[in-house]
């Protein structure tokens, strides 16, 4: 999707928008790249366009990790914030049934969310979206970075 910038021929891509908010997740252009579905070096080439576009080097090598800068921190959460309202804007209506959904959800957390919300949220869910299955899953410390990174656990 490309915009019209005021004050210049070319546009704005917003696909790096997308692009900037998964490298600033992922901390990585290699994680980034995986997660986009895009080789190596189309990912290191996006980050040079992000790069350019912001005028800050947005991730920095400390040691053998990627950080982020001060100026990729300050407008971290303002990305994820525009990003989230366009896939937002771009899903499927509003107004699904949800009678007719069909999927499993996985509730990985403490010990304790099965016994004190599992009974109210399995009725629930029987009541109004009976073709939702529900899994609870204690949660570990190998499942932080996947929890963070919103995906589930290979």
């Amino acid at each position: 999707m490309r915009v019209a910038q005021s004050g210049s021929a070319g546009g704005l891509d917003l696909n790096l928008l997308v692009a900037l908010d998964v490298l600033l997740e992922e901390q990585s252009v290699q994680g980034a790249a995986h997660r986009l579905h895009l080789s190596e070096p189309a990912m290191s080439r996006t980050l040079g366009r992000i790069r350019k576009a912001l005028g800050d080097p947005v991730l920095v090598r400390a040691g053998r990790k990627m950080v982020p800068t001060p100026r990729a921190l300050a407008v971290r959460a303002e990305v994820s914030a525009v990003v989230e309202r366009a896939r937002a804007l771009f899903a499927p209506g509003r107004d699904t049934d949800l009678r007719t959904v069909s999927r499993t959800l996985t509730i990985i957390g403490h010990d304790s969310f099965p016994a004190l919300y599992g009974a109210r949220l399995l009725a629930r869910a029987a009541a109004e979206a009976p073709g939702i299955r529900v899994r609870f899953l204690a949660e570990s410390h190998v499942d932080t970075p996947y929890l963070r990174a919103g995906h589930r656990r290979p």
